[in-house]
């Protein structure tokens, strides 16, 4: 009679095999998760490094109100006098965008080549809820703000540009959100002068960083 194989050294066998490859894949994992974080952390060190790069020297001739905003971005609120209803920036502060430009193109160039690619300045423009009075058509209407916030916005980025700062060399756009975006929402004349504004939101390219660190 033939003699039955016990199968149970085998299965025992292979088991022992799964467990320490699956030990071995758990200390790789938990190997290449270590070496991941440094490389996050160090992407986004510089990051906040070249926004503050910015921010300071916008800050330094514009004050404003500096704050975190969206996922790692961060935005200057700035009140800069317009005349009612109107895109044209008043002169004494059209000056003082011209110096925080200068500085900014001092900062800017400081930066190793490449590195200016690296940020992304938008220009947003806002405005309180007050709609305009006058104005039968509804369409005309509605759109009032919306237009006001983004020829706002366009008019500080016509003052950059004056200076020598805009595309292709420097990430630079200009938005207008009219009062989609407030600050605070009491219907008084403080709430309303605060929600009337140009913010500097910056962006940091963390794929863009990563591949010149890392190549990947």
């Amino acid at each position: 009679m033939r003699q039955r194989l016990d199968p149970w050294p085998s299965i025992a066998d292979l088991f022992s095999s799964l467990l320490v490859a699956s030990f071995a894949g758990l200390v790789l994992f938990t190997a290449l998760q270590g070496v991941g974080g440094v490389i996050e952390d160090k992407v986004h060190t510089e990051a906040r490094q070249l926004k503050s790069t910015v921010l300071g020297a916008l800050q330094k001739h514009l004050g404003g109100s500096a704050r975190d905003c969206g996922t790692e971005d961060i935005c200057l609120d700035i009140d800069i006098q317009f005349p009612n209803n109107s895109d044209m920036i008043e002169p004494a502060y059209r000056r003082r965008i011209a110096q925080a430009c200068a500085a900014l193109q001092q900062a800017l160039g400081s930066l190793k080549q490449g590195l200016r690619g690296e940020l992304e300045i938008i220009i947003e423009g806002h405005t309180d809820p007050r709609q305009a009075t006058g104005i039968k058509d509804p369409r005309r209407a509605y759109l009032h703000n919306w237009n006001l916030s983004s020829y706002r916005a366009n008019s500080v980025l016509y003052e950059f540009s004056r200076c020598g700062l805009g595309p292709p060399e420097d990430r630079i756009q200009a938005v207008g959100y009219a009062d989609s975006l407030r600050l605070c929402l009491e219907d008084t004349p403080e709430c309303n002068a605060r929600n009337r504004r140009t913010t500097f939101r910056l962006r940091a390219d963390t794929r863009r960083i990563r591949q010149r660190l890392y190549g990947f």
